[in-house]
């Protein structure tokens, strides 16, 4: 029975690296400073988000904790709007539905 069908999207599957860049600009928009260069964003890709949020923006610690959640949830919305679709749970072979749940960590 599969129990769980886990996705790494780094790069080998998809190219995130558009979205990523997306999100951040979008997370740094919300925080109200100032939107680092594409290529400032780019470069991080890979390093701990609070991290790079907290370099990029110039951010305290506290600012920058609140940005990688505004990051996560922005990236979950945005994520779910374009890979996970209505027929996702159909599927699920039958015997496994009960027990599946689609989920973005």
């Amino acid at each position: 029975m599969i129990r769980n069908i886990l996705f790494d999207f780094d790069g080998t599957l998809v190219d995130s690296a558009p979205g990523i860049v997306k999100t951040m600009e979008q997370t740094f928009l919300k925080m109200r400073v100032e939107v680092p260069s594409e290529a400032e964003m780019r470069s991080t890709i890979g390093l701990p988000l609070q991290k790079v949020l907290q370099m990029l923006g110039q951010l305290s610690d506290e600012d920058a904790a609140k940005a990688a959640v505004i990051y996560r949830e922005l990236m979950q919305a945005s994520f779910c709007s374009t890979v996970c679709s209505s027929d996702a749970e159909a599927r699920v072979p039958a015997e496994s539905r009960d027990s599946t749940r689609l989920s973005w960590y």
